[in-house]
C-alpha cells in the first residue's frame, strides 16, 4: 500500500470510515491465488452445476479454497476476522474500535445502524451478480472482492452503505427524497439492465456517494505519481456515470408524467365528476398489496401500506403508487399520521365506491407527495448537469478539475430537514 495515501474520513450518521490502513506486505503470490480461485469459482457458477436447488460438490470444494485464499490476504493486511458461527462459508469481520480500518467499520455500522455486520461472502455475490450488497433481511453488509485484494473499503461498498444508511433512517422515522422506486408496468420495460423493471430513487444517490469516493481515490493516485491507477479511477467514475445517467433519464419523464397525475386527480375530486374510487389488490415489486385510490382509466393514483425492513425490525410506511402508461412510480413517506389518512380515506372508499371524502382525507398525503417529487425533480436536474460536466473535464483529463467535481457531487444526495418546506 502506497505510504503517500491519506485517511479519507466519511463522517456519515455517525459512522466514520477509515478506508485506509497502515501498510503492510501482502504477497503477490497469494493474491494471485486469490484472484485465480475465485475466477474458477465463477466458472462453476452456472446452472448446470446445480441440481435441485443445491450446489455441486466441485463449486463447494472451490468456495472453501476461494475462503481460504481469502484469509490469508485478510491475514496479511492486518485485518481480524473469523467465520460465521452459523454458516461456515462467510468471514465475519470483526468489529474493533481500534485496529484496520475494515475492522473499525464494522464497528461503527454496528454501534449505529441495529447491530448492522460486515461480511465477505463470495457465494452470495455470485448468485446475485454483485460486487458488494447490502442485505436488509440479514442485516449484512458484504465487502467485494477488491476490498479483500486490497485491504480497503472500495467504491462498491460505499454504495451498499449508502442503501443502508437509508434503509437505517427510514427505520428511525426520518423521511428523504429518495425513498421510493419506480416500475414497469406488466409487459414493459425502462431504462436498461440491470434496471431495465425497476430501480429505487436511493441508486441516484448511491452512485453519486460512489463517483464522489472514487473521486478521492483519483486525488490519491495522482499524489503518488501512479498514473496507470489515475487512468483506472477516471475509468471507474465514467462507468458510473454511464449506468446512472439512464435511470437519471426514466426519472426526468416519470416524474412530470406522475406529478400531472397527481394534478388531474386533485382537479377532478373538486368537481361534479370526480375519478372513480377504487379498492383492490395492486402487484408491487412482485408483492400483493391492498390499494386504495383513483383511476380515469388511462392512469391512476393509488395509496397502500406496507413495511420497510431492517434484519428483524420493521417499520410500516405509506406509499403513493403513480400510474402513467408503462411506468408506475412509487413514492414513500415514513410520516405516522398519513397511516390514519389512508386508513379513514380506504374505508368510504370502500362504503360508497368514489372519491368524494376520501380526497379530502389524503389531501396531506398526496401534499407531500408532490413535495418530495418536486425536490427530488430539482435534485436530478442538478444532478444530470453536473454529470455532463464532469463527463466532459474527464475526456479532457483535466483530472484537477474531476477531483473538484466529484467533491461537490456528493452535497446534491445529502437530505436537509428545511427541504421540503420550500415547496407548495
Amino acid at each position: 500500500m502506497n505510504a503517500g495515501k491519506t485517511l479519507f474520513l466519511a463522517a456519515v450518521a455517525g459512522v466514520v470510515l477509515l478506508t485506509y490502513s497502515p501498510s503492510y506486505a501482502v504477497s503477490a503470490q497469494d493474491a494471485e491465488k486469490f484472484q485465480k480461485t475465485l475466477d474458477e469459482l465463477e466458472a462453476l457458477q452456472p446452472k448446470k452445476h446445480q441440481h435441485g436447488g443445491r450446489y455441486s460438490k466441485a463449486f463447494k470444494a472451490k468456495l472453501q479454497q476461494v475462503l481460504k485464499a481469502a484469509q490469508v490476504l485478510l491475514d496479511q493486511h492486518g485485518v481480524r476476522w473469523n467465520l460465521d458461527p452459523a454458516n461456515s462459508e462467510i468471514i465475519l469481520i470483526t468489529p474493533l474500535r481500534s485496529g484496520h480500518s475494515m475492522n473499525q467499520t464494522a464497528y461503527g455500522v454496528q454501534k449505529t445502524m441495529r447491530g448492522l455486520e460486515v461480511e465477505y461472502n463470495p457465494k452470495e455475490l455470485l448468485g446475485s451478480d454483485a460486487s458488494a450488497l447490502f442485505e436488509e433481511d440479514r442485516g449484512r453488509l458484504i465487502i467485494s472482492a477488491d476490498d479483500v485484494q486490497r485491504g480497503e473499503i472500495g467504491s462498491f461498498l460505499q454504495h451498499e452503505l449508502r442503501h443502508a444508511l437509508l434503509q437505517n433512517r427510514l427505520m428511525n422515522g426520518r423521511d428523504t427524497v429518495f425513498f421510493g422506486f419506480v416500475e414497469a408496468m406488466p409487459g414493459h420495460t425502462i431504462g436498461e439492465a440491470p434496471y431495465n423493471q425497476q430501480f429505487s430513487f436511493d441508486e441516484i444517490a448511491a452512485y453519486s456517494v460512489q463517483i464522489h469516493f472514487l473521486g478521492h481515490e483519483l486525488e490519491v493516485a495522482r499524489r503518488a505519481g501512479n498514473s496507470d491507477l489515475v487512468n483506472t479511477r477516471a475509468k471507474e467514475i465514467q462507468w458510473a456515470i454511464d449506468v446512472v445517467t439512464p435511470l437519471l433519464n426514466v426519472l426526468e419523464v416519470s416524474i412530470p408524467q406522475a406529478l400531472t397525475t397527481i394534478e388531474v386527480m386533485e382537479q377532478s375530486s373538486q368537481t361534479t365528476n370526480p375519478w372513480l374510487g377504487l379498492s383492490k389488490l395492486e402487484s408491487v415489486l412482485g408483492d400483493d398489496v391492498d390499494c386504495s385510490g383513483f383511476s380515469n382509466g388511462a392512469a391512476g393514483l393509488f395509496f397502500f401500506r406496507n413495511d420497510v425492513q431492517f434484519k428483524n425490525h420493521k417499520k410500516s410506511v405509506v406509499f403513493a403508487n403513480i400510474e402513467t402508461g408503462p411506468v408506475r412510480t412509487v413514492v414513500g413517506t415514513v410520516d405516522l399520521g398519513f397511516r390514519n389518512n389512508l386508513k379513514v380515506a380506504t374505508d368510504r372508499l370502500k362504503s360508497d365506491g368514489t372519491s368524494v371524502g376520501a380526497s379530502d382525507e389524503l389531501a396531506p398525503v398526496i401534499r407531500q407527495v408532490r413535495r418530495k417529487m418536486l425536490l427530488l425533480r430539482d435534485r436530478l436536474k442538478d444532478l444530470k448537469q453536473a454529470y455532463a460536466d464532469l463527463t466532459l473535464v474527464l475526456r479532457g483529463k483535466r483530472y484537477d478539475d474531476v477531483i473538484e467535481r466529484t467533491r461537490s457531487i456528493k452535497h446534491a444526495v445529502v437530505d436537509q430537514p428545511q427541504d421540503l418546506s420550500s415547496y407548495p
